[in-house]
């Protein structure tokens, strides 16, 4: 992960201000983009999700230095709705202020990551429910089929036992008649 940009404080509606620095990470031989907030003192370090995915190093930081402050407004304000942040401790040392704010923006992107593969399984899962569902109503609408098969081969077989019995009744009297005038 690298820092690519750094613009000047931005305030929430609350009245926080926040130092927006815009990351890079790479990603599937391409480049994610966040912009990350830093509470100006003691607060919590916030990022919004992947504001941009650029095929080169190059293109996301032409990306990120065309920023503006209406955009990075707007971020903040998508950065404060996605999620709780990264607490920021209020005693950091200008020494170990890289090192901080490098594992809470990490930190930060790291949990829209997550977030992301957790939303990407759970559409995957999603999907293999609407699958198995379809399936499900496929072999209902066979079973009712096959219902109905049945009860017309049923009715079938009752018809034919029917029409075989007459026909035993009919051939029945002949078949008497036939057996006394053999034995006369």
């Amino acid at each position: 992960m690298l820092r690519i940009a750094e613009f000047d404080a931005v305030a929430s509606t609350g009245g926080v201000l926040y130092r927006p620095l815009v990351y890079g990470d790479p990603s599937d031989a391409r480049w994610d983009g966040y912009v990350v907030f830093f509470p100006i003192g003691a607060g919590t370090v916030i990022s919004t999700p992947r504001e941009t995915t650029q095929p080169t190093f190059e293109s996301l930081r032409h990306w990120a230095f065309a920023l503006d402050a209406v955009y990075l407004e707007g971020a903040l304000r998508r950065a404060l709705a996605a999620g709780s942040g990264v607490p920021r401790p209020a005693t950091v040392t200008e020494l170990d202020l890289a090192a901080a704010e490098l594992t809470a923006a990490g930190d930060a992107i790291a949990l829209h990551r997550a977030a992301d593969g957790a939303g990407l399984e759970a559409m995957s899962e999603l999907a293999s429910a609407e699958m198995h569902e379809e399936a499900a109503a496929a072999a209902r609408e066979n079973a009712e089929r096959l219902g109905r098969s049945q009860k017309d081969l049923d009715a079938l077989a009752r018809a034919t036992a029917r029409s075989a019995g007459k026909k035993r009744k009919a051939e029945s009297p002949r078949s008497r008649s036939t057996a006394q005038k053999k034995r006369r």
